[in-house]
């Protein structure tokens, strides 16, 4: 059983969220399939793109805010997350330069880097136990043949912070996605869960 969202950072009302990746890998996607997710099991959320330069390649951010009990969020950019998802394996090493680490609580990372080695790269000291690495790119390529690793990084999220159930995320994608897309992306964000859980 999950725990309530105000269990996981002791008390507080409201989780705030930072996807980080480039334009064209699903960031914005990834953001809003957690909010529709969030929102279906009656919770409060927002999803609020960022999208800077708006091309093809440029780095992109989205963001989260959820929160158990009705409270009004802000649609502003989430300046110091509690939890941080790399979507791009590039931005890595260079995350402090496009978030404010000051606050980071969960750490999931699309690298192949380790987890003391990714913490070192950002300048970050938190608990190893709540560091998540995985190599989505090529969990990406043998699902979709190319750089698309929203929903798998989205899988690992949910796979290792109880915000929402992955049953919640299934089936926010079943309404966002044509058939096809559909059973792509529930193997990717299965995929997604299974590797941060321990899985092969």
């Amino acid at each position: 059983m999950l725990l309530p969202l105000n269990n996981i950072f002791n008390g507080e009302e409201m989780v705030e969220i930072t996807w980080l990746g480039r334009g064209g890998q699903g960031a914005v996607t990834a953001a809003e399939l957690l909010a529709t997710a969030a929102i279906n099991e009656g919770k409060m959320a927002i999803a609020i793109p960022e999208f800077g330069a708006e091309r093809r390649g440029a780095p992109v951010r989205a963001y989260n805010r959820i929160v158990t009990k009705w409270k009004e969020l802000p649609k502003t950019p989430v300046l110091t997350p509690e939890i941080l998802i790399i979507i791009d394996p590039g931005l890595a090493t260079k995350a402090k330069s496009y978030v404010s680490t000051e606050k980071i609580r969960y750490l999931i990372a699309n690298t192949t880097l380790s987890k003391s080695e990714l913490l070192k790269s950002i300048g970050k000291d938190i608990s190893e136990e709540n560091v998540y690495v995985l190599d989505a790119t090529k969990i990406a390529m043998e699902i979709f043949g190319r750089a698309i690793y929203n929903t798998v990084m989205l899988g690992a999220l949910v796979g290792s912070v109880p915000l929402v159930s992955l049953s919640s995320v299934e089936n926010a994608i079943k309404k966002s996605f044509s058939r096809k897309l559909v059973e792509l992306n529930l193997k990717a964000i299965n995929m997604g869960a299974n590797k941060v859980k321990g899985g092969a």
